[in-house]
């Protein structure tokens, strides 16, 4: 069971590790996204219609 469980986090923490190295640009690009959409709503709202 011991060993069972020290696999398990073993696999926790690669886990964690790639998440973080697909999160951490993925966080980024999406603040980005959302920057852009405020912009274009911003401007679409400005507009009149």
């Amino acid at each position: 069971m011991e060993k069972k469980l020290n696999a398990v986090e073993v696999e926790v923490a690669r886990v964690v590790r790639t998440r973080h190295a697909f999160v951490l640009p993925l966080r980024n690009a999406g603040e980005r996204a959302f920057r852009w959409k405020q912009r274009i709503a911003g401007y679409l709202r400005q507009r009149p219609q």
